[in-house]
């Protein structure tokens, strides 16, 4: 039912854009993603799929220099990102309406008062209408001269991810509209500001909401959605592909016993991480294993309080550093490895325990049963732990037990490939994808 639609995804955190379209193409289905506004190196398709070279800026990265064979596909659009000076000097021109005739259409007094007055009546005792000033806000994110208007006219279906579920809404209000949620229905929707409103009413007007995380079933309740439908976080083949990890297994085990990584980036009231470094220091005490290790990245905005604590809990010389990875590395760090530690605040999981599962590792997180159950049929054999002290448990018994060890790990394959590998998240993306085609058809 969707030969003949055309589906266009707008944005790339987290490579969630990139890797559906790529999915949808790989089933000979028309999608294209349009990147704008983020120039994290995350959220580039280079480091999804090139072989990244050298050390690159989290921001802004020169491509030709660090990925110079790899060509984006020709499915790939990418709009200028605005500058803040830039997007002033916009907001300012969209207020006094010296804008170009396709955004003083969207402009329009009616179709402002549309939008007023959808946000009266769905957002009433959630976060209130919206003023004029929210949809000026919104439509200078937008950056309506910045996109090209084709993509948006030919699409039959759009997607919006995170923040982008807004564009859709206010660009191409007759289209098809998906709004993709990564963690932005959590909060973003219920603040006091000019985005929180925008968000919270794209969310309502979206003919689905594809949940990604699923502690966000309460906000999708909080904000009475009956269009919500639960998709895992899109993984890509390269985790459950065999790859060749000689060089780095050789240089990462060069006097390591046992290793521990740990990618999460360093933000200890989301991720926990100092739980995760009291926990490892713990097992190291409890084994007496000098030689055991613990893999870090060097991203988020508390990496030099972990290094402090390193130092406070006596593991320094335990500890490897490396700068952030490339997808391609990252999956051989994981096949390199012997366990992988997740995050121990929210009790859900995002990519990193699907990656680690899809390579055979055991991994340890907080998992909360009653925030996941209604997502997943069979529960994931996560080793569950909510402290220092049952991660410490888990590392323990994982680090004197191999077969145990290797048990886990096969658990987590094939808890993987039945629940959350590439084919089963595209069939699900093209249920909803459907289901939202029909939602539009009945509401006309």
């Amino acid at each position: 039912m969707l030969e003949n639609k055309r589906i266009l995804f707008i944005g790339n955190i987290a490579q969630n854009g990139y890797l559906m379209a790529k999915f949808l193409r790989g089933r000979n289905l028309h999608a294209d993603l349009l990147i704008y506004s983020y120039t994290h190196l995350m959220g580039q398709p280079e480091w999804e799929d090139a072989e990244v070279s050298g050390c690159v800026p989290h921001w802004g990265a020169n491509w030709s220099r660090h990925a110079p064979g790899f060509r984006r596909p020709a499915w790939v659009h990418e709009v200028r990102p605005v500058t803040p000076s830039r997007l002033r000097r916009l907001w300012s021109r969209l207020r006094r309406r010296q804008v170009c005739p396709s955004v003083q259409h969207v402009l329009s007094p009616r179709r402002c008062g549309e939008l007023r007055s959808l946000s009266a009546s769905r957002l009433a005792g959630i976060t209130g209408e919206l003023t004029p000033a929210d949809l000026d806000y919104a439509l200078a994110y937008c950056r309506c001269p910045g996109i090209p208007r084709e993509l948006l006219e030919t699409a039959d279906i759009i997607v919006g991810t995170g923040l982008d579920a807004a564009v859709a809404m206010i660009l191409a209000p007759r289209k098809v509209h998906v709004a993709f949620e990564h963690g932005t229905m959590r909060d973003l929707p219920f603040e006091d500001s000019s985005w929180g409103r925008v968000l919270a009413l794209a969310y309502t007007q979206a003919d689905r909401c594809i949940i990604t995380n699923p502690d966000c079933l309460a906000a999708a309740k909080k904000l009475r959605l009956d269009t919500h439908e639960f998709m895992p976080h899109p993984i890509d083949w390269k985790y459950s592909t065999r790859s060749d990890q000689a060089d780095i297994a050789v240089r990462l085990r060069r006097g390591a016993s046992f290793l521990v990584f740990a990618p999460a980036r360093h933000d200890w009231s989301v991720k926990g991480n100092d739980i995760v470094l009291r926990g490892f220091a713990e097992m190291t005490r409890r084994t007496g294993d000098r030689q055991a290790k613990l893999l870090l990245l060097e991203w988020g905005d508390e990496i030099d309080r972990s290094r402090a604590l390193t130092g406070e809990l006596g593991i320094t010389d335990h500890v490897i550093w490396l700068p952030v990875v490339c997808a391609l590395e990252l999956s051989r760090l994981f096949k390199a490895c012997d366990v992988v530690l997740d995050q121990f605040v929210l009790g859900v999981f995002g990519s990193t325990v699907p990656q680690a599962m899809a390579c055979g590792k055991p991994v340890i997180s907080s998992y909360d049963e009653s925030a996941n159950g209604w997502a997943f049929a069979d529960r994931p054999p996560v080793c569950d732990a909510a402290n220092h002290d049952e991660i410490a448990a888990h590392l323990h018994r994982l680090h004197r037990d191999e077969q145990y060890r290797l048990a886990v790990g096969r658990q987590g394959a094939q808890w993987y490939q039945a629940h959350h590998c590439p084919e089963r998240v595209t069939d699900r993306l093209v249920e909803i994808l459907i289901a939202a085609a029909a939602h539009r058809r009945d509401a006309r």
